[in-house]
């Protein structure tokens, strides 16, 4: 098999396997009508008024977040449903990651239902892709980027809430992680670029990964700094890096600490 066969094949594989993989959890969901029906969980006792109002808020925020990064990125935190509260939606979870992703569906023209699914599919195949990359990237052995994937992308804890998925949303650190070992190791700007995107990403999904994102980036950097120094990377692309980071957190976080006082 060539060289070239396998660059291609392998990554192939891999969306073959996760491909199935998500049929195998949504599958059921799809079939039914998936601008009409949504995964649920197992509801007894007290849970489920609460769950089915959470549901139905956070079907209806997704597809409200794509239309305002579209339409008013300006105004995204004033989303209306506490009027007349000022950043409304501080009273939440952003959630903004997820309204990114959800662009392309509302644009053209699905509804919150059919939106919403094909969201949860898309968090299911970019987390395992991501971990693939990443195993793939640091061992140079594609099927145990696929293992890996799978074990990441479709583990128990990660499809145990379809309610609120973003709340276990990690896919974005790493591609952070693959991002920064390869800027530390080769100097990039793709690189510093790709981290710069994935960390402002991560930032945007919820208070949650965001906190466990931030326990291991800590670590990993510094072992990032010892094992390679700055012999490649370059404060120029650092300094992107935070600088896109901190516009970031910015305009996620600001509104949360208008409100403070507000309870």
């Amino acid at each position: 098999m060539s060289e070239r066969w396998q660059r291609v094949s392998w990554p192939l594989a891999a969306c073959v396997v996760f491909g199935l993989s998500a049929w195998l959890v949504y599958g059921d969901v799809w079939r039914a009508g998936p601008a009409e029906h949504l995964p649920s969980l197992e509801r007894s006792g007290r849970a489920e008024p609460w769950l089915d109002t959470d549901q139905t808020f956070i079907v209806w925020q997704v597809s409200r977040n794509a239309r305002a990064l579209v339409s008013r990125p300006h105004a995204f935190f004033d989303s209306g449903h506490c009027h007349p509260t000022e950043n409304a939606l501080a009273h939440t979870g952003p959630m903004l990651t997820m309204g990114i992703l959800a662009i392309p569906a509302t644009l053209l023209g699905a509804n919150p239902v059919l939106t919403y699914n094909i969201v949860l599919v898309s968090m299911l195949l970019l987390a395992g892709l991501a971990m693939y990359w990443l195993i793939t990237d640091w061992t140079g052995v594609p099927a145990a980027g696929i293992v890996a994937g799978l074990l990441y992308g479709f583990h128990r804890v990660e499809l145990a809430n379809v309610v609120h998925p973003h709340i276990y949303d990690t896919t974005w650190t790493v591609f952070a992680l693959g991002f920064s070992r390869r800027l530390f190791a080769h100097g990039r700007w793709r690189d510093a670029a790709g981290l710069a995107v994935s960390s402002a990403l991560q930032l945007g999904t919820s208070f949650y990964p965001f906190v466990a994102s931030v326990l291991l980036a800590l670590p990993f950097g510094l072992w990032l700094v010892l094992r390679h120094r700055l012999r490649h990377a370059g404060w120029r692309q650092i300094g992107f890096v935070l600088a896109v980071v901190g516009l970031a957190g910015v305009f996620t976080f600001a509104p949360y600490l208008l409100l403070r006082g507000a309870g």
